[in-house]
């Protein structure tokens, strides 16, 4: 019968019982969860970093095509994000701690509201030419 882990690893991978025979892996001392939380939000991020490089380096007349993918994938995973928090996240932080969530749910839709005028400013960029779009990508 395998063993249970006691080491103090928040990690199984980084577990020194994962190389024993018959160990069993260590129970993490944060929930899953909070692993994909915290990494998401460092994507979003990243991701955020990613379309300023882009934006700050186009020339004159590149295509936008790209900068308007990454933008719609990004669009996509804040509003995912944001439907879990809300739906799921919030509603059990609330039940925890009264009127914490409210901030946060108004938040997301000053968030959906940017996003609404970065689609209309990359769709207008795509539409010109020359420094009329540079002028409105860099805006």
């Amino acid at each position: 019968m395998a063993t249970a882990c006691n080491c103090p690893q928040a990690s199984v991978a980084l577990c020194p019982a994962m190389d024993m025979v018959g160990a069993a892996p260590c129970i993490p001392q944060y929930p899953p969860i909070n692993f994909f939380y915290v990494h998401l939000h460092d994507s979003i991020r990243s991701e955020l970093e990613l379309l300023a490089a882009l934006v700050g380096n186009l020339a004159e007349d590149a295509p936008l095509e790209e900068l308007q993918e990454r933008f719609k994938f990004l669009g996509q995973l804040n509003q995912y994000h944001s439907s879990v928090e809300d739906e799921v996240v919030y509603p059990a932080l609330d039940s925890k701690v009264k009127n914490v969530t409210v901030a946060y749910s108004v938040e997301h839709q000053d968030e959906e509201m940017l996003f609404e005028q970065l689609a209309q400013l990359i769709h207008t960029a795509m539409e010109q030419t020359g420094a009329e779009r540079t002028e409105t990508v860099r805006c």
